[in-house]
C-alpha cells in the first residue's frame, strides 16, 4: 500500500491521535482530519481520498448523520467505520447509513489495512469525484430540549447547552424559543426582543438567511437567539408548517440549532422534535416530575423514537437517601444520559442575565454542561467525572 489516502472523520483528540497513529502504521496517508457534519462533507469534496475513516461513538446521531450524508454527497467513496460499540445493531445502523467496512475496537492495523485495501481493490482504486457545484447534503444539526413538567431548568440547560456547543465546537449555534406563550430565552439572557419568532413565522414563505439574522439576537455568549413572541396571542398564530420552515432554514445557516419548547404536547413542538437529531428529555429527581417523565417517554416510544435520538438528561441532581440513579432509570424503564448536579451558579447566574457557563466556568453545572456539549459535538468528555462518565451510554 503507501499511495492510499485516507480523511478521519472524528473530533475527540486523544480518539484523533489514537487512530492517527493506526493510519499511519497501516502505511495509509492521511490527507486531513475534520469533525461531524458539514466539516466531514466539505473536507471530503475537497480532497476526493480514496478512502474515509469515521469513528462512531455515543451519542452515534450525528455521526450516522454524517455517514449518511457522506454517502449521499459521495456515493463513491468507500468509508470504514471503527467503533466501540461492536454490537449487531450498531453494525446494522452503520452499514444501513451507508459504511462499507465496520471493525471494531480493538483494532490492529494490519484490520484496517486489510479492510482498505479490499474496498480498493473492489472499487479499483477509484477517487471520488463530483462536480464542484454539487450540493451539499450535510447540514445543521437540531437538538430539541424538552420536558413535561415546568419549572425544572428546561430553558436553562438549552440555553447552557447552545453556550456551551458554540464555545467547544467554535461553530455557528442558533437557539429557537418555540414556548410560544411563556417563553423565557429573552428572560434568562436578560435583553428585551426586538424581533421574535413571530415574526419569522410570519415571513416565512419569503425568509433568507440575511432575513432570518435580522430577527435573530446575537448574544454576547456567542449564541444567536430567535425568542419567544413578546404576546401570548401570537404564539397562537404559528403553526407547524410555519416553524418547519423557519428550521429548515435555521439548520442550514448553523452548525446547531438548539429548540427550547414548552411542557405542552403541540403541533408545533412535534415538527422540532420530527426534525431533530437528538431530543434531549430533561427531568429531576422530583416525584412528579419522574412519573410525567415516564409518561412521556411511553408516549415516544409509541411514536416510534428510539433511545438513539431521545436521551434522558437528570437536571438538578444531587445526592439523596432515597432514588439512586439505577432506582430512577429501574423506574422509567430508560437509561439516563447525563446528570446535571444542583449547582448555586445556576441561580447567581440568572441574576447577571448570563448563562452560567459563561458567567461560572469552573463551576460543576458548568463542567457537566461542557462534556455535555462535546459529547453532542463528537468532541468527548474532557473532565471524565465520575457519576457523569458512568452514565454515559457506551
Amino acid at each position: 500500500m503507501g499511495d492510499e489516502h485516507s480523511v478521519i472523520i472524528i473530533e475527540e483528540p486523544e480518539r484523533r491521535a489514537e487512530l492517527r497513529k493506526l493510519v499511519a502504521t497501516a502505511q495509509l496517508t492521511i490527507l486531513d482530519e475534520a469533525g461531524y457534519g458539514s466539516e466531514a462533507a466539505d473536507l471530503a469534496r475537497e480532497h476526493h481520498p480514496d478512502v474515509a475513516i469515521l469513528s462512531l461513538e455515543e451519542p452515534v446521531a450525528r455521526p450516522l448523520r454524517t455517514l449518511e450524508a457522506l454517502t449521499l454527497l459521495l456515493p463513491k467513496l468507500p468509508i470504514v467505520v471503527v467503533s466501540s460499540l461492536g454490537d449487531r445493531e450498531h453494525l446494522r445502523k452503520a452499514m444501513q447509513a451507508g459504511a462499507r467496512d465496520f471493525l471494531a475496537k480493538p483494532l490492529r492495523a494490519a484490520d484496517l489495512q486489510a479492510a482498505v485495501k479490499g474496498l480498493l481493490e473492489t472499487d479499483g482504486r477509484r477517487r471520488v469525484a463530483l462536480e464542484a457545484g454539487g450540493k451539499s447534503l450535510a447540514q445543521g444539526e437540531v437538538i430539541t430540549v424538552y420536558s413535561v413538567k415546568g419549572g425544572i431548568g428546561k430553558t436553562t440547560v438549552a440555553v447552557n447547552l447552545a453556550a456551551a456547543l458554540a464555545r467547544q465546537t467554535k461553530q455557528r449555534v442558533g437557539v429557537l424559543d418555540l414556548d410560544l406563550q411563556l417563553g423565557d430565552t429573552a428572560v434568562l439572557l436578560n435583553f428585551l426582543p426586538e424581533y421574535t419568532v413571530f415574526d419569522a413565522a410570519s415571513n416565512a414563505g419569503r425568509l433568507d438567511p440575511e432575513l432570518l439574522q435580522s430577527y435573530m439576537r446575537h448574544d454576547q455568549s456567542g449564541i444567536y437567539v430567535l425568542p419567544a413572541p413578546m404576546r401570548p396571542e401570537e404564539g397562537e398564530e404559528i403553526g407547524a408548517e410555519q416553524v418547519k420552515q423557519v428550521l429548515d432554514l435555521m439548520v442550514k445557516s448553523f452548525d446547531y440549532v438548539v429548540v427550547d419548547t414548552p411542557p405542552q404536547i403541540s403541533d408545533p413542538v412535534a415538527a422540532a422534535r420530527d426534525a431533530s437529531t437528538l431530543v434531549l428529555l430533561v427531568t429531576t429527581q422530583e416525584v412528579l416530575a419522574l412519573r410525567r417523565t415516564k409518561v412521556a417517554l411511553q408516549m415516544l416510544r409509541t411514536w416510534g423514537y428510539s433511545e438513539d435520538k431521545v436521551k434522558l438528561v437528570l437536571n438538578h441532581a444531587y445526592s439523596m437517601n432515597g432514588a439512586s440513579g439505577k432506582d430512577i432509570e429501574a423506574g422509567l424503564d430508560y437509561k439516563i444520559y447525563w446528570q446535571i448536579p444542583n449547582d448555586t451558579a445556576v441561580v447567581a447566574a440568572l441574576k447577571v442575565g448570563l448563562p452560567f457557563v459563561t458567567a461560572y466556568p469552573n463551576a460543576k453545572a458548568t463542567k457537566a454542561v461542557v462534556d455535555l456539549a462535546r459529547a453532542i459535538g463528537g468532541a468527548g468528555n474532557r473532565s471524565q467525572p465520575g457519576l457523569v462518565n458512568r452514565l454515559l451510554r457506551r
